[in-house]
């Protein structure tokens, strides 16, 4: 594993693992970050509008779990952003 800055403090860790296999490599990405609790949201009915409550996360464990059930791939590649654009 690698961490890379990209911002102001802030950065992508990126890692490798190498297969059993001589397949193609494969790359995986998704983010991983923070949000703030006061988030406002609003009901409207049976409906609630606002920031999701686990972003991303389900994602990145779904692409964790393909990494090793995928091992036999010549290089698996996965990149996870500790932040979105900012600004």
């Amino acid at each position: 594993m690698s961490p890379e800055e990209v911002y102001d403090g802030r950065g992508n860790l990126l890692a490798f693992l190498k297969g059993a296999g001589g397949g193609p490599t494969l790359a995986l990405n998704g983010h991983i970050d923070t949000v703030a609790p006061d988030l406002p949201f609003r009901k409207d009915g049976d409906t609630f509008y606002g920031r999701g409550t686990s972003d991303d996360m389900g994602n990145v464990l779904a692409m964790l779990v393909s990494m090793k059930a995928l091992g036999e791939l010549c290089g698996t590649r996965w990149t996870s952003s500790g932040m979105e654009s900012p600004g």
